[in-house]
């Protein structure tokens, strides 16, 4: 029994290593620029705060209240996941 079996009969392409690296750079590239875009994004100035000033002030808040109900809160984390999520609903508008 064959390892590979092509049951659509199309062929079966390989990349070569210029098309490899071709799409790896790509790759690299689009991660970059969704770094830069969350990034230009977080330090946006909305006229009297700055959004990573109003994500810190709701993250301490948020983070205080659990803590105070008895919950463990890794921080980082937390925060990172917590803007991510506010960001990408917030670009999608």
């Amino acid at each position: 029994m064959e390892p590979n079996i092509n049951t659509n009969n199309k062929p079966i392409y390989k990349l070569d290593n210029m098309h490899r690296n071709l799409f790896k750079s790509l790759r690299e590239n689009r991660k970059q620029q969704r770094q830069i875009d969350f990034k230009n994004w977080l330090y946006t100035d909305l006229g009297d705060i700055i959004i990573e000033d109003a994500l810190n002030k709701l993250s301490d808040d948020i983070i205080a209240t659990l803590k105070h109900n008895g919950f463990i809160v890794n921080q980082k984390p937390f925060r990172d996941e917590m803007a991510s999520l506010i960001y990408y609903n917030s670009a999608k508008q």
